[in-house]
Order: structure tokens, then sequence, then C-alpha cells
């Protein structure tokens, strides 16, 4: 579930979560705006983690996700922007940027998922950085998700939205 710092710091989230199904969720913070309600945005966080719920960050790598927000939001999951992915084998600062997430992420148990992987070497030199999962186009085109078991489908709003295990 995307959400805004100002969206979580509301409380409604924690509302709308609450239940045996917490734990399945992951709230993906979703940081295209400054975030004035920090403390509160912080206090709802831990709400959110005592109902069993993970924080996820994304587009790590540009503005909006700082490092300052990461290391006070201390997500479950880190979402490496596709910028960060794109050519990756032929840039050394890039490559040296992914291997410190890949080192911060481990120190605070954190998943690291890569973005916009298009081409077999970035594949190869992300395998090699230790970035957990990864998608893009490589990976897999975009489309529908299978049909569930229970006959319902579900809609995606992002068509990489499902991480592609990279062991």
């Amino acid at each position: 579930m995307n959400a805004s710092p100002g969206t979580i710091a509301s409380g409604r989230l924690a509302e709308l979560i609450d239940g045996p199904s917490a734990d399945q969720v992951v709230v993906e913070i979703a940081e295209r705006e400054g975030n004035h309600e920090l403390p509160t945005t912080l206090d709802r966080l831990l709400e959110l983690r005592d109902l069993g719920t993970r924080i996820a960050v994304d587009n790590v790598g540009v503005a909006y996700a700082s490092l300052r927000r990461m290391v006070q939001f201390l997500p479950d999951v880190v979402k490496m922007d596709r910028w960060l992915s794109m050519n990756v084998g032929s840039d050394a600062a890039r490559r040296a940027l992914v291997e410190a997430l890949v080192h911060f992420s481990r120190q605070i148990g954190a998943t690291l998922v890569a973005e916009g992987i298009e081409t077999a070497d970035e594949l190869r030199v992300l395998v090699a950085a230790g970035v957990d999962q990864g998608q893009g186009e490589f990976l897999s085109p975009p489309g529908p998700l299978p049909l569930p078991a229970h006959g319902r489908c579900v809609a995606v709003k992002h068509s990489r939205m499902a991480a592609t295990a990279m062991t």
C-alpha cells in the first residue's frame, strides 16, 4: 500500500489495516513532498509496526527518499530507484552506491530491492553486489498477476510490483 508521510501521520492507516491480516501489509512511503509532520509520522509508523505491518521506502537514490529519512524510518524494505540500476555495470560510482545500500540494508535488517532492471549485465552486477530482490522488464514484462485460487483477481497499479528473488 503506497502512502505519503502526511497520510501516515493522519493515523487513518492503522484504523484501516488493524486486523488479523495486518502482518501481510507493507506500507510503502511514497515521499513526493516534504514531511512537515515528522514526529507524528514516526509515531504512526511505530503503531503500524506494532500491528505487524512492514514499512518500505521507495525511490531511494533520488531527492525525496533522503538518507536522513531512511535512518528515521528504519524501513523493512529499501527500494532502490531505477536510476541506480541503470548501467550499473559500467558506472563505478553507481556500483559503489549500490554496495553501500547493500551494507546499510543488511545492518538495519532490511530487504534491498533494485527497481528497473533492464539487462542481463545489470542483473549480474546487482546480484554480485548482494542486492536481495529485483524487478524490471528483464525479469518479467508488465502484465496481470495470475488469478489466485480463490478466483478474485488483484489489480496492479504499477507494472512491476512483484519483486523477483535474485538468489
